[in-house]
């Protein structure tokens, strides 16, 4: 199982779904994220906190299914120069890039939580009229409703 991103598109695709994961979860797998390439061609990077989850497609070729450290492999991506090239063999997703490699623990695809998605049609948000509320959201994990 092996796949190459493009590296600016796949350090977006990891900070966006990056926004689903709380600092520090409760659940280990919760700080992670899930690589999941169907042979259709399209990589799916997935976060979720079990209350958000956010999914972002990229086009591939391959196949993949890993869970994979977020924080490591982000900081990794946005460091390398060139296109990243993920393996993943016995429970190790291997990273190249030129001549600089990582390799990082997985974690079993099936333990990953079910994630529902909704039947109904994408929302547009006019920013302008969120930024007129947004100072009343809460920052507190402990206390999400004022």
């Amino acid at each position: 199982m092996s796949v190459t991103i493009p590296r600016k598109q796949f350090a977006a695709a990891l900070k966006e779904a990056g926004h689903a994961i709380r600092p520090n979860p409760h659940l280990p797998i919760l700080g992670c994220v899930r690589l999941h390439a169907a042979p259709v061609g399209t990589l799916q990077v997935t976060g979720t906190n079990r209350d958000l989850t956010i999914e972002v497609g990229l086009p591939v070729s391959g196949n993949l299914d890993v869970i994979v450290s977020h924080g490591i492999l982000a900081q990794y991506i946005s460091a390398v120069g060139s296109d990243p090239e993920l393996s993943a063999v016995d429970g190790q997703l291997t990273v190249t890039a030129g001549r600089a490699a990582l390799s990082l623990s997985t974690m079993d695809p099936t333990k990953w939580p079910n994630v529902q998605h909704a039947d109904a049609d994408p929302v547009d948000i006019d920013a302008a009229a969120l930024a007129g509320v947004l100072y009343a959201a809460s920052t507190d994990d402990a206390r999400p409703i004022l």
